[in-house]
């Protein structure tokens, strides 16, 4: 990726989806995270949008909340792949709402399969179970519970698949001899004749069977390779004298197969190839079972590769099964965990889910939205960029954009209502201007550190409410002044001067508390001093009107409530009632609180 993109001024990452996200963010902490880390954290999966893309087809890596597969993908506002015009153009877009049926028809088909896949899509079976949860429906009535239980034991199989893939070539060796000594007892002719015969006994689904019915245990060999040990797994790999087994052949038939003596495909020591030997690298694909990258297959590579070598003079090209480990054992890590997960979504009590809402208006009435950050943690993958993080509205994302003024208003009114912030809110059109003339004032005024600590200290003040009504009116006084800058620049540089001393006046001197009176005087100062020009323009000073109502509530009312609330123990607040009504009647309610203040200080 070219670097200059780095350099821009301006060139935030951007997130485009649509409102039904902020329904689910809800009971996210209202954050922007990957599924996986939703699912451990939140039980809570996306009821809607496109779940073929975003990597939820393979098991990926880490932990479930460290990976970056199924995390939210971004672009930048310039950008040779994802940028500001493809994000809004493709990544925008409303998805159908989820239905049960559809819901339980996906997860049967997904159930169906799954071992067949060795299980990779064990990210988009457990987002089903999750919606399932979220629907109030048991798995156990979609499915019997004979099924959930063979699932669990595939699963705990799936793993000891894989620690069998740690033995081989380090603690059991692959003897070809003793296969070729099993095609000549058996008379098998035919190019594929071998390779039929290794399906059938080392395929990954039956093999698969073979551990869940036998709960043989590959990962106490791994770790503890004694000599009992081996010999334990080479009795349990033999293909038994007078096995009975009816073999499927390719392209079409059947062999009714019985062994004439014990075979062992696999040995405690190594034997070097005769001749010079290139190893090949066995790719990922092998944890997707495959055909043409299964065990089997690569076992069978192997086999032919060394008889030919034995008949001629050639170089044998074999799988590095030994090189291969070093992926594999952070695979089964990452499987362990996704497994435990997928357990605890299908036995978890149904109060552990959040019930899905349906009828939200941001899910039935959906309208787009790009998030906006410049977060440190975003990395880069492939042509894109993800987050392994969460990304928190009001900390790591300060913008969200939308396409009109009647979406801006329901995205302000969602922020408001639950008490987020600091969240900015524009729209499109302005990010298109951000992306022409690079300009990061928008967010230097306003969006900072001391704001966002400010609404932590709001809920530790009692105040969240009224603070969040404070915000509102503040970013859309912001959002005049940013409108300003293009088309009238006195009034701007007032305004410039006005949310540059509101950024100092934010908290008080030592950061413990919000500084509402600074604020105060801060909008009064400059309401005074530019009064004529401001009454020139409509709405600048309605606002500052309305920010200070506000504030005086936050200023008068708020020391004297607290007081009294503090003596009753009461768990009503003040500010859930409407404090911007006429100044004279709200005094009737501070001289009633006055009263009783002075009744409780009587008693200390």
């Amino acid at each position: 990726m070219p670097s200059y993109y780095d350099a821009l001024r301006f060139n935030p990452f951007i997130h485009g989806t649509s409102s039904q996200t902020l329904s689910m963010m809800k009971h996210t902490d209202f954050q922007l995270m990957p599924i996986l880390a939703m699912l451990q954290n939140f039980k809570i999966a996306p009821m809607v949008g496109e779940l073929a893309q975003g990597g939820f087809g393979i098991i990926g890596k880490d932990s479930n909340d460290n990976t970056l597969t199924g995390a939210p993908a971004f672009g930048r506002m310039q950008h040779d792949h994802y940028d500001l015009n493809r994000v809004i153009k493709n990544y925008t877009k409303y998805s159908n709402n989820t239905t049960l049926n559809a819901c339980k028809e996906n997860f049967k088909d997904l159930l169906k399969f799954a071992h067949k896949s060795a299980f990779t899509n064990l990210n988009l079976l457990m987002i089903y179970v999750a919606r399932l949860r979220q629907f109030g429906v048991k798995i156990s009535d979609v499915v019997s519970l004979e099924e959930i239980s063979v699932l669990k034991e595939r699963l705990d199989a799936t793993v000891q698949f894989y620690y069998f893939i740690l033995c081989i070539q380090k603690y059991i060796f692959i003897d070809v001899s003793e296969i070729e000594r099993f095609k000549k007892e058996n008379d098998l002719d035919g190019y594929f004749a071998v390779g039929d015969y290794i399906e059938h006994f080392f395929s990954f689904q039956n093999f698969l069977e073979k551990l869940r019915n036998t709960q043989f245990n590959m990962e106490e060999i791994y770790h503890s390779p004694s000599p009992e040990n081996i010999s334990k797994l080479l009795v349990f790999l033999k293909i038994q004298k007078g096995t009975q087994e009816t073999v499927k052949r390719y392209p079409s038939g059947e062999d009714n197969f019985i062994a004439k003596c014990d075979y062992h495909f696999f040995i405690h020591e190594k034997h070097e190839p005769t001749n010079k030997v290139r190893y090949e690298k066995i790719g990922g694909y092998l944890f997707t079972n495959n055909s043409s990258y299964s065990f089997a297959h690569y076992l069978e590579e192997y086999y032919r590769s060394c008889s030919a070598q034995d008949h001629e003079d050639t170089l044998a090209v074999l799988p590095d099964f030994e090189a291969f480990h070093g992926e594999v054992l952070p695979y089964i890590n990452a499987l362990k965990d996704r497994i435990q997960l997928c357990k605890a979504l299908l036995d978890a009590p149904d109060d552990a889910f959040v019930p899905y809402d349906g009828n939200d208006a941001l899910i039935t009435k959906p309208f787009p939205i790009i998030y906006v950050t410049e977060a440190n943690t975003i990395e880069a993958f492939h042509a894109e960029y993800r987050s392994r993080l969460p990304l928190k509205l009001g900390k790591e994302i300060v913008l969200v954009t939308t396409d009109n003024k009647e979406n801006q208003k329901r995205l302000r009114d969602y922020l408001q209502t639950n008490n987020v912030g600091p969240v900015e809110v524009l729209l499109f059109d302005d990010l298109y201007t951000l992306r022409s003339t690079p300009d990061a004032n928008y967010f230097d005024a306003f969006a900072h550190d001391d704001l966002i600590k400010a609404f932590e200290l709001a809920k530790k003040q009692h105040c969240v409410t009224q603070f969040s009504k404070l915000y509102r009116a503040l970013s859309e006084l912001n959002e005049k002044r940013y409108r300003f800058k293009s088309t009238n620049t006195e009034i701007y540089e007032k305004l410039n001067e006005l949310f540059t001393d509101l950024q100092q006046s934010i908290l008080t001197p030592d950061k413990s508390r919000i500084n509402f009176r600074g604020i105060q005087e801060a909008l009064q100062r400059n309401k005074q001093e530019n009064y004529t020009l401001y009454a020139t323009h409509r709405g600048i000073l309605g606002t500052i009107d309305r920010l200070l109502t506000i504030l005086a509530s936050l200023v008068v009312f708020y020391p004297i409530t607290y007081l009294v609330q503090k003596s009753r123990k009461s768990m009503h607040t003040f500010f859930a009632t409407d404090t911007e009504k006429k100044v004279d009647n709200a005094l009737l309610t501070v001289e009633e609180i006055t009263n009783e203040l002075t009744t409780v200080s009587s008693q200390f």
